[in-house]
């Protein structure tokens, strides 16, 4: 988990780079971004992207594909892991 002052990869949740203005689960890392074309069809992503992407599947359709990417939540507050919550809890985005 990256922490602080550290971009954090949005799915496997890696130290990235060092950024005194860091924002949680802002970029991907190359293998993640490999996976996630793999697994989507998405091309690197941008956070918003994965995110409406995450909000089309259900519950039973997520997991299975975050199992298979690695996927691992951050302990900052960010928007990614806010969608996959939501998703996998089965409420929506008023309620989560």
């Amino acid at each position: 988990m990256a922490h602080g002052n550290y971009e954090c990869c949005m799915i496997c949740d890696a130290s990235l780079c060092f950024d005194a203005q860091a924002k949680s689960k802002e970029s991907l890392c190359p293998s993640c971004a490999i996976n996630v074309y793999e697994e989507t069809g998405l091309r690197v992503p941008r956070p918003v992207e994965f995110i409406a992407w995450v909000r089309l599947q259900t519950p039973e359709s997520l997991r299975p594909v975050l199992e298979r990417l690695g996927f691992e939540s951050c302990g900052y507050p960010n928007p990614v892991d806010a969608a996959v919550v939501e998703v996998l809890s089965g409420r929506g985005p008023e309620q989560a």
